[in-house]
């Protein structure tokens, strides 16, 4: 018995030190083909989708100016109720940002392109919640050019 536990634990170890699986510890040592660690899908699939993202942006320079491509593209988030401020928190490529919209206010932020998720809070309560895409093409809202946006209307 101790034999068989012996030989599959062997096993699995030399199947992790070889190089049946990806191993990588960041993104310089995943182009160069230096692989030491072990990556979960998740984290390619995140370089992958960060590199996708960056061909998009210098494919479509003429559209995107300098002061884009090293801050992130114009995005727009409105609040159109006339009483309520309210806190927005995004969610897509570039996660954890969130912003207190006065009422009838609106702020620029800048993004990478993708596929946002918007979801609007009045205190602790859900009010609302909208997907919108950050990307070329410009786009015209509240007068501005901008490359997406996403708006609560109120309740």
């Amino acid at each position: 018995m101790k034999i068989k536990i012996f030989a599959v634990v062997t096993l699995a170890l030399a199947f992790l030190v070889s190089s049946c699986g990806a191993f990588y510890g960041n993104e310089k040592q995943y182009d160069k083909g230096e692989w030491y660690l072990l990556a979960s899908s998740a984290e390619v699939a995140r370089i992958k989708r960060d590199k996708l993202a960056l061909a998009k942006l210098e494919a479509e320079s003429s559209l995107v100016s300098q002061e884009a491509a090293t801050k992130g593209l114009k995005v727009i988030i409105a609040n159109m109720d006339p009483y309520r401020p309210i806190n927005t928190k995004l969610f897509g490529p570039e996660m954890g940002h969130s912003y207190v919209i006065p009422p009838n206010g609106w702020e620029e932020v800048y993004l990478i392109p993708g596929i946002y998720t918007a979801i609007s809070y009045d205190g602790g309560r859900i009010v609302g919640y909208w997907r919108f895409e950050v990307g070329p093409p410009i786009k015209k809202y509240l007068g501005k050019e901008v490359y997406g946006y996403t708006f609560f209307r109120g309740y």
